[in-house]
């Protein structure tokens, strides 16, 4: 990985020139697939570092009226791009500046910057995004809640809320909604953000006293104690203490952060009779996952879940149960017949388990979490659970081993399901190839046959995604090699494709509803750790998408595609058996 390579400006050219060739071929299809699109979805992205992209309708101008009027946005003119730095004959890593952008570079349908762009790549900010200077903290949770009743407002009901930090002192927020319908649960929405340095925020409206009911419970229950709030980054503050684990490693993610996040969603359920929106985990600094913040976003509505449990699967080997006893001792059922074996670590979760050797699978840039997720999502259904909402955070330990998480919050209705519902997981993943710096393009689908959903997807991400069929895998159900990807620094096509695959999962086959959107990322040094050649630092990317069939339905198989359950012989690391034409320069083109 030492290796030092680089390009020079007549291979940039071509490259551009190929950019430029699958635009305007990939143009017809995706204007012929938005005519088809009823009821659309909407994505945003906002990031602290002074930047808001929109994917999807902008609701007769109405989003860029709110961003332009309310945080005094403008669209952004200029577009990182790699450039050759004066002076030399190859481009190295970091070899970026803002350039004029071209027709191209649209990565977005619409892409605003908060302040001034910088011919370095930076913005000059306006104020509205804010950051405490050295803890990689910002008031993009805020923000975030901010823009989620403005779109109440516009009668958009909120699917997904993420809030992830990128590592290099940037944190951002995904925003998922469906467009105006009648069927849309819309309503006030408040966010409760627990950091594990010892602290508990709340953000938003105190609607109907939600804020002192919950400050409150917060005080008198969980032994918090009230501070000052900084009305910039929340409206509420209060001490907290976490427990971590004094056993394990400092690095191995052991807190009980889940536990109390368990009670709190039941609190929030059961007292204020608020659900559950989102809840999503990151890590403030990404290298040692000592300093976590987890994001409960709920909302005022009638869908009625009383009791919830939280599943954290971890793939350090191990399995964290916190909420509801019988769902507990359901879930353990299921983790106990694949072998894992019961252990309580010091209190800090209601029930924990040992996983065996091989249960969690790990590449470099890829796991089998997802695959693991639906396996015990299908088994709570069928006990009369529903999945809410999945998150997970990604960091790195202190040899600079990838550690990857995945927490899956379930509630149980009021009214029991007659019958269990489907889950089915789709993974964008762009993974590193640091000797040839360049990405590795790849979709991962885990989840049953449900109404022949992999000769559909397959269909689609091949006309839509310019995707081609590796076949089942040790680690997921389906493996995608993806020619359609693109990631240039901190900006990506992710939300472009996100948004047209749940229009096609939701809208289009009316057979599948999302759960989560979550994206992530993780940063990595890659180069001869003796200090003898340069040391790259490369950014994967991910975007995790969960979806519930929208009714229960009997096992289908289709055509092209193999049924879960049948993996191909030896096939652990797919990453590495990478088709010709697959791969993906640092813009993303083929």
């Amino acid at each position: 990985m030492g290796q030092t390579v680089g390009y020079t400006q007549y291979e940039l050219d071509a490259e551009r020139s190929r950019e430029l060739a699958n635009f305007e071929k990939q143009q017809p299809i995706l204007k012929s697939f938005q005519k088809r699109t009823q009821i659309p979805h909407i994505h945003l992205r906002l990031c602290s570092s002074g930047y808001v992209e929109l994917c999807g309708p902008d609701l007769d101008g109405n989003i860029e009226g709110f961003l332009k009027c309310t945080w005094l946005a403008q669209e952004a003119a200029l577009v990182p791009r790699r450039v050759m730095p004066t002076g030399t004959c190859c481009w190295k890593s970091n070899g970026e500046a803002n350039l004029p952008r071209e027709t191209m570079d649209y990565t977005c349908d619409k892409h605003f910057v908060l302040g001034k762009q910088l011919p370095c790549g930076q913005v000059q900010g306006n104020g509205i995004f804010q950051a405490i200077r050295g803890q990689n903290e910002s008031n993009i949770p805020k923000r975030a809640l901010e823009l989620i009743n403005f779109m109440n407002e516009c009668s958009c009901e909120v699917l997904s809320c993420s809030i992830e930090n990128l590592h290099t002192g940037a944190q951002e927020s995904q925003l998922t909604f469906r467009s105006p319908h009648q069927k849309n649960i819309v309503g006030p929405c408040i966010m409760v953000v627990m950091k594990q340095m010892g602290y508990i925020e709340l953000i938003g409206s105190n609607t109907e006293g939600i804020l002192d009911d919950l400050a409150g419970y917060l005080q008198n229950d969980l032994n918090c104690k009230g501070l000052a709030a900084d009305v910039a980054f929340c409206d509420r503050r209060f001490k907290a203490s976490f427990s971590c684990s004094s056993i394990s490693s400092a690095n191995s993610g052991d807190n009980n952060m889940g536990q109390r996040a368990a009670v709190i969603i039941n609190f929030m359920a059961q007292t204020c009779r608020w659900s559950l929106v989102a809840h999503t985990e990151s890590d403030l600094i990404g290298r040692c996952g000592t300093r976590r913040q987890r994001n409960l976003l709920f909302r005022q509505d009638s869908l009625g879940f009383h009791d919830h449990i939280i599943v954290e699967l971890r793939n350090v080997g191990r399995i964290y149960l916190n909420g509801d006893p019988e769902a507990i001792l359901q879930a353990g059922e299921h983790f106990a017949s694949q072998g894992c074996q019961p252990c309580n670590l010091e209190n800090l979760c209601g029930a924990q388990y040992i996983a065996p050797a091989g249960y969690f699978l790990v590449d470099e840039g890829t796991s089998n979490l997802s695959k693991c997720s639906v396996e015990i999502a299908d088994w709570l259904s069928g006990k009369g659970w529903t999945l809410r909402s999945c998150g997970g955070v990604h960091y790195q330990n202190e040899v600079g081993a990838a550690r990857h998480e995945q927490h899956l919050v379930f509630g149980r209705p009021e009214r029991n399901h007659c019958a269990p519902w489907s889950t089915m997981a789709v993974e964008f993943r762009v993974i590193p190839n640091p000797v040839e710096t360049d990405y590795t393009c790849i979709i991962e689908i885990s989840g049953e046959n449900t109404y022949g959903i992999y000769g559909k997807l397959l269909m689609h991400m091949t006309q839509m995604m310019q995707c081609e069929e590796v076949g089942p895998q040790a680690h997921c159900d389906l493996l995608l090699h993806c020619n359609a990807l693109r990631v240039s620094g901190q900006e990506s096509n992710f939300g472009r494709f996100s948004t047209m695959l749940c229009d096609f999962m939701a809208d289009h086959l009316h057979e599948w509803t999302l759960v989560s959107s979550v994206g992530q990322s993780i940063s990595n040094n890659w180069g001869d750790t003796t200090g003898s050649t340069p040391v790259l630092s490369f950014v994967a990317r991910q975007q995790l998408f969960i979806f519930l069939s929208a009714s229960p339905a009997p096992l289908q198989q289709s055509m092209g595609a193999t049924p879960r359950g049948h993996t191909l012989e030896g096939s652990r690391t797919p990453c590495l058996s990478t088709p010709q034409g697959s791969r993906q320069n640092l813009s993303g083109s083929k």
